[in-house]
């Protein structure tokens, strides 16, 4: 059975997240595993203070521990309070201490996980997720989709479209095939873009492109489609066609050398994502197609 692992700072209020992250365990047939990192402040005994600091410390990790015990109780309501008839996930947790990205490659690369889910931290070992290091360490250790929900983003929600920018790479087509997967059970359709310049089209994109779609058509997935938009801001573009298709997400690819890769080259992530109001399914470099979600 498939995890969805759950990413939580402790911090602020995840109900939202937390209820999206079981309602969708419910629907695709996955267990839901939550972790959580504690890193304490390391100190040094020293005779008049070490008796003190280690109290301290001690204490303050009881309160962390009490802290994620109420969030798991919590969440395991949100898991009884589903439909009678409906899948109820297993639960399980982990709070454990080490090195982000060193601790998400643990949990997702040869293991049985499909997605990682996570929010915007405030404050706490994921504070900076979305505003440093911290997020590259995440997207760059995971084999499996990150799904981010932006500053500012009330939810995360599941509406009928998906956009997902694409760059004709190919694992994009393993990416399409994962969203269309996944869409089946969540009950949306994808649609597949590519931004075009307006400052002219290389004939080499045109070959390209007609392959991909060439590709997408053999998938045989019915909630595939694809469009190209011709413009010069990208992210500008892609969020102006979510809103006219009222789209839940948008899925970018690590390696989408238009958006992502600007996006880190500039440092603007943060004004990127602050801006947008929108989740972000973020396939990383090392996504590979495999047997998710069975």
């Amino acid at each position: 059975m498939k995890n969805i692992l759950f990413l939580t700072d402790l911090c602020k209020d995840d109900t939202q997240l937390y209820t999206m992250a079981v309602n969708m365990c419910s629907q695709i047939g996955c267990n839901l595993q939550v972790l959580n990192l504690y890193n304490g402040v390391p100190y040094v005994p020293s005779l008049d203070a070490g008796s003190y600091q280690a109290k301290w410390y001690s204490d303050a990790y009881d309160g962390h521990r009490e802290a994620f015990k109420e969030l798991m109780e919590k969440i395991e309501k949100v898991s009884a309070s589903l439909p009678e008839n409906a899948r109820r996930p297993q639960i399980s947790s982990v709070l454990t201490e080490g090195d982000l990205g060193t601790v998400v490659k643990e949990y997702t690369i040869g293991k049985d996980t499909a997605l990682v889910i996570m929010g915007a931290g405030q404050s706490g070992v994921l504070s900076h997720m979305l505003f440093g290091d911290a997020v590259r360490a995440v997207i760059h250790a995971s084999s499996v989709p990150v799904l981010i929900q932006a500053p500012g983003s009330k939810s995360i929600k599941v509406n009928e479209k998906v956009i997902f920018a694409t760059d004709f790479n190919n694992n994009d087509l393993d990416a399409c095939s994962y969203l269309s997967f996944l869409g089946e059970r969540l009950g949306f359709s994808v649609e597949v873009v590519h931004v075009k310049s307006e400052r002219g089209i290389h004939p080499g994109e045109i070959e390209r492109e007609q392959r991909f779609v060439e590709e997408i058509k053999r998938l045989g997935r019915k909630n595939l489609t694809y469009r190209h938009l011709m413009g010069g801001n990208v992210f500008g573009l892609l969020e102006q066609w979510s809103k006219i298709l009222k789209a839940g997400w948008i899925a970018l690819s690590e390696h989408h050398r238009p958006v992502f890769v600007s996006i880190f080259k500039k440092n603007t992530l943060k004004v990127a994502i602050s801006e947008q109001k929108m989740p972000l399914l973020i396939f990383p470099e090392n996504f590979q197609k495999g047997e998710y979600f069975l």
